[in-house]
């Protein structure tokens, strides 16, 4: 089945679409959120992403920016300086879980040595099973 084509947006209108899309992003919102707030359904929005370098780069940052604002309330809100209900609590514990994936419980480092420190690491070991 042939996908139906999108709405054409004049280049003003599409460049304020994104700005917005951006700021929005940057105060934590969800892609649901943004939809809602710009009147551009999210599939726009990411085809955006994919066809234009710039305004990925941009709604990169403003997602990171977002997880810091996320990651600065629920801190403020174990200090006791702001109070959150516990579903704000969990739905900011869960966005932050999703756009980082160093909070996620199965986050897994991956470590490489370079062959000089491997080889000096072996006859260390080496040594101290001699010794």
């Amino acid at each position: 089945m042939a996908r139906k084509p999108g709405r054409l947006w004049p280049a003003a209108e599409k460049a304020a679409k994104k700005q917005r899309i951006v700021e929005l992003l940057g105060e934590a919102k969800t892609y649901k959120e943004v939809a809602a707030a710009t009147g551009v359904p999210i599939r726009t929005f990411q085809d955006w992403r994919q066809r234009d370098e710039k305004f990925a780069v941009e709604m990169a940052a403003a997602e990171r920016e977002g997880t810091d604002v996320l990651v600065a309330q629920l801190r403020r809100c174990a200090l006791g300086e702001i109070t959150m209900t516990q579903q704000q609590m969990l739905s900011n514990f869960f966005l932050v879980k999703k756009r980082d994936p160093s909070y996620r419980e199965n986050y897994k480092f991956e470590h490489t040595l370079n062959e000089g420190l491997a080889g000096a690491l072996k006859q260390l070991a080496k040594a101290g099973r001699a010794g």
